[in-house]
């Protein structure tokens, strides 16, 4: 498998934990890097406060999962081989059904990342979460939480 291929598998995965309610799985993912979640220039957070914060606002049905689906989409992976470091921008859409069983699109915005190659391995160093360009009827998902840019 070629880096570009490694490195987007890391993006679906990533999706398919969080859909399957697999908050620490997820988080781990992120064990060496700098979180954005906010705005603010220099807020970064680390995995540990990143888990904190899902398991605060995510809301878990009782079949274990956030009953929604992140399609992540379009990336556009740039890799430096010498350097070991790979930036990745991408589109993410966030699909949940409502009481009615009406799938909608809750969330639309993109991803900005960036890997690091770690003993032979692609791992996260950096994702910037602030980029949401569409947010809709989020009460089903998130709880007691405002979206900031």
């Amino acid at each position: 498998m070629n880096h570009a291929q490694l490195i987007s598998n890391l993006l679906f995965q990533y999706a398919e934990y969080i859909d399957n309610g697999q908050l620490n799985l997820a988080a781990d993912m992120f064990s060496h890097a700098q979180i954005k979640i906010s705005s603010r220039k220099d807020q970064f957070i680390g995995k540990d406060e990143l888990l904190a914060l899902w398991k605060k606002i995510i809301i878990l049905y009782p079949c274990g999962t956030p009953r929604t689906k992140h399609v992540i989409t379009n990336p556009i992976i740039q890799i430096d081989e010498l350097s070991g470091l790979a930036k990745v921008k991408s589109y993410f859409n966030v699909f949940q059904p409502d009481q009615n069983q009406v799938i909608r699109l809750i969330l639309s915005g993109r991803y900005y990342d960036e890997f690091q190659l770690q003993n032979e391995k692609w791992v996260w160093s950096h994702r910037d979460y602030t980029h949401i360009d569409f947010a809709g009827d989020l009460s089903l998902h998130l709880k007691d939480f405002q979206l900031r840019n």
